[in-house]
This record gives C-alpha cells, structure tokens and sequence, in this order.
C-alpha cells in the first residue's frame, strides 16, 4: 500500500495539506520513500482536491496529515484513501521506519 504525507523539507510532516508543496510517499511494499511536487499548491481554488487527485493518479490508499479540509475529506472518501491524523512536525523517519529513499 502506499501512503502519502504532506512536507515542506522531506523530513517532518507539513501542517498543510492541499498547499503542502510536496508530499512524501512511502509503499510498504518495497519499504521505499519518495517525494512529489505538489503542482497544484498555489491554485487559487480547490488545492485540497486537486491534492487529492494528484495522490490517487499515484496510487496513494492513506494519508497520515494534520488535516484536511471538509471538501479534500470528501474527496479522499470518494477515491478510497483513508486519513489518519498525525501531529505537524512529525519525523517521517519516524512516521515510515525502516524505509529506504528512492
């Protein structure tokens, strides 16, 4: 499965999600990470889905955030990807141990 998180510098979680400028993804298959741009950051509306639909064209079925808006939620729900709520600043070495970065 694979999992994203939002960050802003590759080792913590982000307190945004939809204007995160990247998200951090970790397939507990391969035990690998790796990080995308979030190209939808700086829209002007509908960051959150539009996060949300970058992440399901990547496969992602959870995401670990702080929170996400009632529409990304809604979003998330109707592709199949469950939230789990995780503090702000969280290590992702922590979050995803013993992954390797690709």
């Amino acid at each position: 499965m694979i999992h994203a998180s939002p960050t802003v510098d590759g080792a913590s979680v982000c307190e945004s999600f939809g204007r995160a400028p990247s998200y951090v993804l970790y397939d507990d298959g391969a035990k690998t990470l790796r990080v995308i741009e979030n190209v939808g950051s700086e829209a002007e509306h509908g960051a959150g889905t539009g996060a949300i639909a970058l992440l399901a064209a990547a496969g992602v079925r959870s995401i670990k955030a702080p929170h996400l808006g009632p529409k990304a939620a809604g979003a998330a729900a109707a592709a199949g990807i469950s939230v789990e709520h995780v503090d702000a600043g969280t290590s992702l070495e922590t979050l995803f141990a013993g992954a390797a970065r690709t």
